[in-house]
């Protein structure tokens, strides 16, 4: 379904399978606590990949992925660059730059390569989110908030696009926000679930995700002085996943 969101999501015993859950499909929704955050393609991007058809595999429980190289080559990057000099437009080009800077460290050259092709405005919803990412891991928080909201515009990017959202403004010290964001994460995620629930399809792993949206909802309602609607929302989060820890964590910081 997508790629999922970054830092600090609070998951504990009761709920830390969450960190290994995949759903059927191309990426984890939200990036929790030490994972690294994933760039995500764009749609052309996932043409090519299916019309090359399935890579040869083994076992996929006993082959996991390679991960990404330490140090990418130079040619790699300058032909990425020498790409967008000539077509400043090819906004998949970017998304793969931004990658392999991010890779090398190389942040300086990749804000260099941002400003010079201004890309915020024109870019899709799956380059606005890899550009947020890429100024969230300089905490540029600030600078994050367009690219995050333009990445919330498309459906199968909204919840990823609102957990960073709702993260970069926890770090800037804006709670009102933050709830804001997490609220729409929290409605996203039951409505995801919506569909499954009229199949008969719905598993635990569903459950978990939505709960432990609602956790980070309760954190921040909690950081901005709402102590009614934040145990509102624990008192339902008890009743899904009964003793858990972090539920009666949350509730003492109200005491």
């Amino acid at each position: 379904m997508r790629g999922w969101l970054i830092l600090f999501l609070i998951v504990g015993s009761a709920v830390g399978a969450m960190a290994l859950f995949r759903r059927a499909s191309p990426a984890p929704k939200f990036v929790v606590e030490n994972r690294p955050i994933e760039y995500v393609e764009t749609p052309q991007a996932r043409k090519e990949t299916a019309a090359r058809g399935p890579e040869p595999r083994g076992d996929a429980r006993q082959s996991p992925p390679p991960a990404p190289a330490a140090n990418p080559p130079e040619s790699a990057i300058l032909a990425l660059e020498r790409t967008l000099e000539a077509n400043p437009e090819d906004r998949r080009s970017l998304a793969q730059l931004l990658s392999l800077y991010r890779d090398r460290g190389d942040f300086a050259r990749g804000n260099r390569m941002l400003e010079k092709l201004n890309s915020g405005s024109t870019a899709s919803p799956e380059v606005a989110l890899n550009v947020g990412h890429f100024l969230t891991e300089q905490r540029r928080f600030e600078e994050t908030i367009p690219h995050f909201e333009k990445a919330a515009e498309q459906p199968e990017l909204r919840a990823t696009a609102l957990f960073a959202l709702a993260k970069a403004h926890e770090q800037m010290g804006n709670a009102p926000e933050s709830v804001r964001a997490l609220e729409g994460l929290v409605s996203t995620l039951e409505n995801e679930v919506k569909p499954l629930q009229a199949r008969g399809q719905v598993r635990p792993e569903h459950i978990l995700e939505i709960e432990e949206g609602k956790l980070e909802l309760a954190a921040a309602l909690i950081a901005n002085q709402d102590f009614e609607k934040a145990k509102l929302v624990l008192d339902g989060v008890s009743r899904a996943l009964p003793g858990n820890p972090h539920v009666e964590s949350l509730r003492r910081q109200m005491d």
